[in-house]
């Protein structure tokens, strides 16, 4: 049995550095009982939803829920593609972070005004979402943390931020390459690659990104702040993610497991993110480590040393070890 329906909407949203596994995720969460998957909503403001392909199969445009949204969108708020890109970058800003953690504690200032007509948006398009599909939690992939401060500083929103983190030599590995058959299938489906990034770039923003979400998020959402590393979930997902829908009143024996490390994914309608957000049917989670063994010597150090910083914090060693994170720091839970 599925939570029950509130007046507001209530959002789990995925959060931290990208290539972290968390699509998957995302598609996991989403089968469970009342929950809905929409994938990485703030990459719609980047494609044509003419072109673009829903996770169900049909373009964004004449898919049944997102369609309709949309058009609500443009005819009622006068909103477009273009115009919502251009406040999710005029609020995405590292410069604003300060100002929109100050505006999800309740601070005095008044909050920065695109902010607020960003989060009206991401707002109104849950609550569609939520009336369209029955569902009371929307799971939201997006991962920035600028993003989840907007959503934390709202009134109207029932917000749970789930912090999900990979070994950032992983992270980076997978930003720096590209793979002949995910771009063969990407281009199958008319979806745009996505961009590469070098070793260094990737774990100097895997420090970043991280190190707002344990100072800036965690504190003001206290226990409806979770965290998990892409690791445990892979060894361990039935537990790892059966945690995460229990704490929003789920079973975790209702999410589609068949065997231990094996679930049943059904048609979602993602809107964007990794090209796994296309599979249906058993999906077999299991952690890609092909980075242990192709990331050597000078690379391995490009992708360490920006991330030393918080390496330890989150239980990584820098030989790529792992451990349980320094309890004084505050431990990965559920």
């Amino acid at each position: 049995m599925g939570p029950s329906l509130q007046a507001k909407p209530r959002v789990l949203y995925i959060c931290g550095w990208g290539r972290s596994g968390s699509t998957v995720v995302d598609r996991v969460l989403g089968e469970a009982p009342g929950f809905v998957s929409v994938g990485e909503l703030r990459s719609l403001w980047d494609t044509d939803p003419a072109v673009q392909l829903c996770g169900c199969g049909a373009p964004i445009a004449d898919c049944r829920l997102w369609g309709p949204i949309l058009h609500a969108m443009s005819s009622a708020g006068g909103y477009t593609v273009d115009s919502v890109r251009e406040l999710r970058d005029a609020t995405s800003r590292s410069r604003h972070l300060v100002r929109l953690w100050r505006a999800a504690k309740g601070g005095r200032r008044a909050p920065l005004s695109a902010a607020v007509r960003y989060g009206d948006v991401l707002t109104g398009i849950y609550a569609a979402v939520r009336m369209a599909t029955g569902s009371a939690i929307v799971v939201d992939s997006s991962k920035h943390p600028a993003e989840a401060l907007v959503l934390a500083a709202r009134p109207d929103v029932d917000l749970t931020v789930l912090h999900l983190v990979r070994d950032p030599r992983g992270s980076a590995y997978s930003w720096s390459r590209r793979r002949r058959r995910a771009v063969e299938d990407m281009e199958a489906r008319h979806t745009p690659e996505p961009p590469r990034r070098g070793l260094f770039s990737s774990s100097a923003w895997w420090t970043t990104w991280n190190a707002v979400a344990e100072s800036m998020i965690r504190p003001v959402l206290g226990s409806r702040y979770l965290s998990l590393r892409y690791e445990d979930v892979m060894d361990s997902p039935r537990d790892q993610l059966g945690a995460v829908v229990q704490r929003l009143g789920v079973s975790a024996g209702d999410l589609p497991f068949v065997g231990t490390n094996e679930v049943v994914l059904g048609a979602a309608h993602t809107v964007a993110g990794n090209p796994n957000r296309m599979e249906r049917g058993v999906v077999r989670l299991e952690a890609d480590t092909e980075w242990r063994r192709e990331l050597r010597g000078a690379d391995r150090w490009k992708a360490t040393l920006p991330a030393l910083p918080m390496l330890r914090h989150f239980g990584y060693g820098v030989r790529g070890t792992r451990q349980q994170p320094p309890r004084r720091l505050g431990s990965f839970r559920v």
